[in-house]
């Protein structure tokens, strides 16, 4: 497996927020999160391209404490 995370210093999402972070252009309604311009489709793009190569997409976040996202893809080892 090839796994790739990435950690953020940015507001964190709540719980409601977070059972809804894969859903085609949402946007919490936190002030702090909409005073940052977006779509709200980088996840949803981000969880369809993974899951189309057999992986998984994560995301864990705490308000006030930023994010940590990150997806598996299965990997092929290259002869040398």
């Amino acid at each position: 497996m090839v796994c790739v995370e990435v950690q953020g210093q940015g507001t964190g999402k709540g719980t409601a927020d977070m059972a809804r972070v894969f859903t085609p252009f949402f946007r919490s309604d936190d002030q702090a999160t909409r005073q940052v311009p977006g779509t709200g489709l980088g996840l949803a793009l981000v969880q369809s391209i993974v899951e189309l190569h057999g992986g998984e997409v994560t995301v864990f976040s705490e308000p006030g404490s930023g994010s940590k996202s990150g997806f598996r893809i299965p990997g092929v080892l290259a002869a040398a």
